[in-house]
């Protein structure tokens, strides 16, 4: 089973009784469907648990607001609480993971880096004065806007590699 969403938090590692290493994480998954007969397109957030055994490592990396696409089992988990009452979750077990993106931490670090590159093109191109500086970090003028997003878009997803683990 396969699934892709974002992670609501930053992972943490667990540590058991006996030594073993377990990362937790939870994602969002986005969706939306238009019932019948209705205009009106609902918007739904599924929150999947997760935990991942093979590499504690990864823990580092998973960070909130990350894409991820997991692949995995789900498992039941079923207990008794201190009331008594019966409880039951489900857990998806992830036997791998790919990094489609990067959480809020170092987004803003990425996005300088491809802005640093964009600038570079666009003095090679005669382009430089859709480029300014902002609040010490760099962005494009208003009249380049949109070409510059298409640009940044295009670097974006051509430099950034899918990390699998």
């Amino acid at each position: 089973m396969e699934l892709v969403g974002r992670l609501t938090a930053d992972a943490k590692v667990s540590i058991l009784k006996d030594e073993r290493k377990v990362v937790n994480f939870s994602i969002a998954i986005n969706d939306s469907y238009k019932p019948k007969g209705s205009e009106m397109v609902t918007k739904i957030t599924t929150f999947v648990n997760c935990s991942y055994w093979i590499n504690p490592a990864v823990a580092e990396h998973l960070t909130k607001g990350t894409l991820v696409e997991l692949s995995g089992r789900i498992g039941v988990n079923a207990w008794t609480n201190a009331e008594g009452e019966a409880k039951a979750s489900l857990t998806f077990h992830v036997n791998n993971i790919k990094l489609h993106g990067k959480g809020n931490a170092a987004s803003k670090e990425s996005n300088y880096s491809v802005l640093f590159v964009l600038y570079f093109l666009c003095v090679l191109s005669g382009f430089n004065h859709c480029f300014k500086y902002v609040n010490g970090g760099p962005t494009f003028s208003t009249p380049c806007s949109f070409l510059m997003l298409f640009l940044s878009s295009s670097v974006i997803f051509l430099a950034t590699p899918a990390l699998s683990f």
